[in-house]
């Protein structure tokens, strides 16, 4: 059992079997998963690659003699001993019949050796053909041999009646060929082995009358005819071992002519399969047809707008070469640079790096992009320079007291990583917990001055966190653009936590930015008992790991390995709280921008990297990890500090300070990295996949179970969420889904992530906490949305939305004193392509041609243009979401955790019309939103236009052979399961002084938008009040009824609600209003 794949368009993984002959066509499910659920399903846990199948090939089916070399599987007898087994007892009398009938005649004529040499022969061609042409059929059967049976037509004198009569037989063979159980490519080969064999030992003629040259014909056809059947035989041979055809879409149609949509089922052998739900909803991919480099050039990023490094290290040739390198934990090219891609910094701000590694291997396998990103970021450090080893020996710094007047702290950290754990930007949650585990476990170890507890961030009070955060002991939630869109907040704060001894002078974060962060600190500028202190605490936590069979990830060139580039090598930050009140002063700027690059020091303000502070205190560190060891670091440290206080004290004393600068630039020369060469060896086996492997198991880099945790490990903790989650994600189901996959590789993981990352606020609207990564993710993992489509929509599994209605005609005109405007809009998605929670940029960009393709073709009212955001600039960005016709970049926690904004703003634009009252969306939250609006309150103008547009819009669809999304149970299908069913919104601005505004009227109005099943907006979006007095008030629900009915609804509702607001403002009894209210509601 070999390489992954999905070519037969099944929503799980299938394993393509190298053992050749003997089970290449024989296909078995296979799941990526743990080896306790692989026990469960009876499967066979294959370690190498963490999957599990119904079968092991070698074992189960091949059986019979062992592979001479399991490396190199090969069977070659089962080419011959196939044509001695038969599929059932019509198969075998056929054969009978056939052996004592016309064979028998064929022995006494030729005799039994030349039978035997012609029967063998001509069965292995027909049997090489059939396995050359047809590596998914099961074959078996005497029927290539057979045809041996020409030689007795072959003999015959009358070489016209012997051609027409082989031409009758080949013709009779190939008709019945076509039927689903009979198999044309064994005919076809040992009908030619069959006729050459039989020139070539046909007896001699035996009649004295022959003459000579008539005998010598004889043997010299005999002779080509055996040198073809040798030559023929030999490269099927070779075909079938060095090129073998491993698809041909058309080769079946030789062989069965699919009459019926079922007649040639027959000709495909598949074991019994688990059963997984979705089998049937596999959905067609395209884009898994596209070779690897295609799909690569479609997929690079765009960095037209960027600022990062990595904008000027990836070249498309870099990327097409090694997007389809793989990392053996699962990791891919687009994984670590999927934040780079995303924050592409800004010209007037410190350049980022614009890449993270998603594990130790990327490092290796994305080498030439890595190295360079870290040549221009490490002074020069290149591909053939290496890190010296490690040096924890403290006697060997001097000098260590920094003058406390000016230091107000020291502090070292580094950080490390355990070798066989993904990095934080792609680790599991069940990897998470295990180093978490691992850790502790190290740290409980430690005694005298580093003794102390673990805290964690799960069960920390926000009080407690706020405090340790504000001293500057513990880490925050990273709100940082690289650090956020690199995956690091995933699944905060679990699996994280501080270790604190009991002086408070040595901690471990972990599962921060690294596995763990160790930290030696204190007050005051005693650098030297600050290292000391770090080297002890190091050396004693990995000895811990080391005795229980855990290692620091390490590289021989680079060091110790981090999630980022900048701090590989040491990981080493050596860092002083400093007060500069003089090389802080504006007008000293260029002198201490000089002094600190000489020093080769970073400098930050008090607060962190990206913060002020006081403006008078830095915080300044080497700026870089790589090249010299921790005792260096700490020792340039220490002597610059020195030379910046002599400076310091020399601006504030308004003293001449030119032999302290001669100093810092004799200081400069010393601390200038010498980097030592090496040869580096290229890397070997790295994984290499196809397009259909790439999207359908590596879509979003997340991390393969490679060390076999539980499934359930990776269940999220969700008891302190308020959103549907833990209403509906029980620990059982969750075991159930976890190892499954889409066809396009979505995972249950990628659907719930958002709604871990957003656990809601019990006072707050609730959230549902889970999107569709793709249509089948509504079929496949069913038992989670049906609860929640229950829960939201109030629709059983066994009730079916409602056709579509776009035929029928509206006529709402709503009081223009109170409605400012009105909009119907919904959303659509294409079939067959991811949704956008899922979807890469090939895909992305697809969208984005197929729509802007098919309605440029829009005549009449509805002719417009197309504007792509890539080429918008972000002033008309900003005046058309003001304007209420463009979507922003989204922003809540919800849509940027559900991956929505990555690759911003690639393949995203807006087409409108001239009149600007009908607009498409492109790769918002669907992949379109259809939306028809206009100013004043006529919603029947608006809702006719939208029905009309929509039906032509769909019409250009289907003629461009595309369709949309469609469930019968849950209607048209969207990435939230809130827009299922109608997906249609009807909402309207409306004007509400005294009922929206006034305080004592905020209860009534809350009670009649719920009444009335209406949801309130601020007029500038879900999240912004926008005007003051001014909501947008639409229908809350979206399914179990159609659009007119919906849109019919909202004008009833918003008429109603004008009547009460002319109440209110006349001061009369809303007695009346409220019973039509009642009325409405009871009949909606």
């Amino acid at each position: 059992m070999a390489n992954i794949t999905s070519g037969l368009n099944l929503p799980h993984l299938s394993c393509e079997i190298v053992g050749r002959p003997c089970c290449y066509g024989i296909q078995g499910e296979c799941v990526i998963t743990a080896r306790e659920e692989c026990d469960f399903r009876q499967g066979y846990f294959h370690t190498e690659a963490t999957l599990c199948s119904q079968v092991h090939c070698m074992n189960d089916i091949c059986g019979m003699f062992n592979f001479i070399n399991p490396e190199i599987p090969d069977q070659f007898y089962r080419l011959i001993t196939s044509n001695f087994i038969h599929s059932g007892l019509l198969h075998i009398a056929i054969t009978v019949i056939i052996q004592m009938i016309l064979m028998r005649d064929i022995e006494k004529m030729i005799g039994w050796w030349r039978t035997a040499i012609i029967y063998i022969l001509s069965g292995l061609a027909g049997t090489l053909m059939s396995a050359i042409f047809l590596p998914h059929y099961v074959d078996a059967g005497p029927s290539g041999a057979h045809f041996v049976e020409i030689i007795r037509w072959s003999s015959d004198d009358n070489r016209m009646r012997t051609v027409l009569v082989l031409l009758a037989i080949f013709v009779f063979l190939l008709a019945i060929g076509l039927l689903p159980v009979v198999d044309n490519y064994a005919h076809c080969g040992g009908f030619v082995i069959g006729f050459l064999l039989a020139l070539a030992l046909r007896p001699l003629p035996r009649d004295e009358n022959n003459k000579r040259i008539y005998k010598v014909s004889y043997i010299i056809s005999g002779l080509v005819g055996l040198i073809l059947c040798l030559c023929i035989n030999g490269a099927l041979v070779y075909i079938f071992y060095y090129y073998p055809l491993y698809s041909c879409d058309y080769c079946s149609y030789f062989n069965c002519i699919p009459l019926t949509s079922t007649f040639c089922d027959g000709m495909y052998v598949d074991i019994k399969s688990f059963e997984i739900k979705s089998k049937k909803h596999g959905t067609s991919r395209p884009i898994a047809k596209l070779s690897m480099d295609d799909f690569a050039k479609g997929n690079y990023p765009n960095f037209k707008h960027h600022n990062n490094y990595l904008a000027e290290v990836l070249t498309e040739e870099l990327y097409i070469k090694y997007l389809s390198k793989v990392t053996p934990l699962g990791g891919t090219l687009d994984k670590c640079i999927q934040c780079g891609v995303d924050s592409p910094s800004n010209p007037y701000i410190k350049k980022m790096l614009g890449i993270l590694a998603t594990d130790e291997h990327a490092y290796a396998i994305y080498s030439e992009i890595f190295d360079k990103i870290i040549e221009m970021k490490h002074g020069g450090f290149g591909p053939n320079h290496v890190h010296p080893k490690p040096n924890l020996d403290n006697s060997l710094v001097t000098n260590g007291e920094l003058d406390s007047e000016y230091v107000i702290s020291c502090r070292i950290r580094t950080g490390r990583n355990i070798r066989g754990f993904s990095l934080p930007p792609s680790m599991s949650r069940a990897e998470r917990k295990r180093v978490e585990k691992h850790i502790v476990e190290a740290l409980s170890t430690l005694s005298d001055n580093q003794a102390g507890k673990f805290l964690s961030l799960e069960t920390m009070t926000d009080a407690d966190r706020d405090k340790l955060i504000e001293d500057h002991i513990l880490f925050d939630k990273p709100t940082g653009a690289l650090l956020k869109t690199g995956g690091m907040a995933r699944d905060w704060p679990q699996g994280r936590g501080i270790w604190c001894n009991k002086l408070n002078n040595f901690f471990v974060w972990v599962n921060e930015e690294d596995h763990i962060r160790i930290i030696s600190m204190e007050k005051g500028g005693d650098m030297k008992s600050t290292f000391d202190r770090f080297c002890d605490a190091l050396k004693k936590v990995e000895k811990v790991l080391n005795d229980n069979s855990h290692e620091f990830q390490h590289s021989e060139r680079l060091g110790f390995i981090c999630s980022c580039p900048t701090n590989i090598g040491t990981g080493l930050r050596c860092s002083v709280l400093i007060k500069l009140a003089n090389l802080n002063n504006p007008k000293n700027k260029d002198l201490s921008d000089e002094l600190f690059k000489l020093l080769r020091l970073q400098k930050r303000g008090s607060g962190g990297e990206n913060s002020e502070g006081d403006v008078d205190v830095s915080d300044l560190s080497n700026s870089e990890r790589i090249g010299v060891d921790e005792v260096t670091f700490v020792q340039n440290v220490i002597d610059s500090v020195h030379l910046v206080i002599k400076i310091e004290k020399c601006l504030e004393n308004e003293e001449d300070y030119t032999d302290h600068m001669n100093a810092v630039k004799e200081l400069s020369e010393k601390i200038k990295p010498k980097f030592t060469e090496m040869t580096t060896k290229p890397l070997k086996n790295v994984t290499t996949v196809t397009t259909d492997q790439y999207t359908s198991v590596y879509r979003l880099g997340e991390a393969l179970n490679t060390m076999n945790l539980p499934i359930s490990d990776n269940y999220p903790d969700l008891t302190k969420h308020a959103n549907y989650l833990p209403e509906v994600l029980s620990k059982n189901l969750y075991k159930k889904y976890g190892p499954l996959r889409t066809s396009n590789g979505c995972t249950i993981d990628m659907c719930i992530q958002c709604g871990v990352d957003t656990p809601g606020h019990p006072h707050i609207k609730k959230m549902i906490g889970v999107v569709a990564c793709d249509e089948e993710c509504y079929t496949l993992f069913g038992d989670l949305f049906d609860k929640i489509v229950e829960m939201k929509h109030k629709m059983p599994k066994d009730v079916n939305q409602p056709p579509a209605d776009l035929e029928t005609v509206l006529d709402y005109k709503l009081d223009e004193e109170y409605v400012v405007s009105c909009r119907v809009r919904t959303g659509r998605s294409i079939k067959g392509i991811p949704l956008p929670p899922s979807m890469n940029r090939y895909e992305r960009r697809k969208v984005e041609t197929i729509v802007s393709e098919a309605v440029k073709t829009l005549d009449g009212e509805f002719e417009g243009k197309y504007y792509p955001l890539m080429d918008m600039n972000e002033e008309d960005q900003n005046q058309l979401i003001k304007d209420h016709f463009l979507f922003g970049k989204p922003e809540g926690a919800l849509l940027v955790s559900s991956r929505m904004a990555r690759d911003w703003p690639d393949a995203r634009g807006i087409w409108h019309n001239k009149n600007k009252n009908f607009l498409i969306w492109i790769n918002e939250e669907d992949h379109m939103r259809i939306i028809s609006m206009e100013l004043g309150g006529d919603m029947g103008a608006v809702f006719n236009r939208f029905c009309t547009g929509l039906k032509q819009v769909e019409e250009l669809f289907i003629k461009k052979g595309h369709n949309f999304m469609h469930s019968e149970h849950l209607g048209y299908i969207c990435t939230c399961p809130t827009n299922l069913g109608t997906v249609l919104r009807c909402s309207v601005h409306i004007r509400l002084i005294e009922l929206g505004t006034k305080e004592e009227n905020s209860e009534l109005f809350d009670t009649v938008l719920t009444k009335l099943r209406l949801q309130k907006r601020g007029s500038d979006g879900e999240n912004d009040a926008g005007e003051f007095g001014v909501f947008d008030v639409s229908n809350f629900e979206r399914m179990n009824r159609n659009e007119p009915q919906l849109v019919s609804h909202v004008c009833k509702s918003v008429n109603l609600l004008i009547d009460l607001e002319k109440t209110l403002k006349a001061g009369e009894s809303y007695d009346e209003i409220m019973t039509n209210i009642d009325d409405l509601a009871a009949n909606y």
